[in-house]
């Protein structure tokens, strides 16, 4: 879980080799129970974490090809996590600032 500054920065050096990765995150507005690094049809997508309040997911794509936003809002969808609450954003990795991850 990205708590603070400095580990908001290691989980988005996890991509500064990577010149094609994307950062994506995923703001809920309610809280879900979902743990996608051990779900079967999200953890290969990339590395996942939770932020400090557990209200924003976070992606590292390492090859902006990996993440399935279809999949994912599929997977929502089977464990009764509506559309309306959750927002999802891609940014490359490379321009992604601490700040959105901690």
């Amino acid at each position: 879980m990205a708590k603070d500054e400095t580990e908001a920065k290691a989980f988005l050096n996890n991509a500064a080799d990577e010149p094609d990765a994307v950062f994506v995150r995923i703001e809920f507005y309610d809280q879900v129970d979902l743990d996608p690094a051990n779900h079967t049809d999200l953890k290969d997508m990339g590395t996942w974490e939770w932020n400090a309040a557990h209200d924003h997911l976070m992606l590292i794509d390492p090859d902006g090809k990996s993440f399935n936003v279809r999949k994912f809002m599929t997977v929502l969808r089977h464990d009764g996590v509506p559309e309306t609450a959750y927002e999802v954003r891609k940014i490359a990795a490379k321009d992604a600032k601490p700040e959105l991850v901690a």
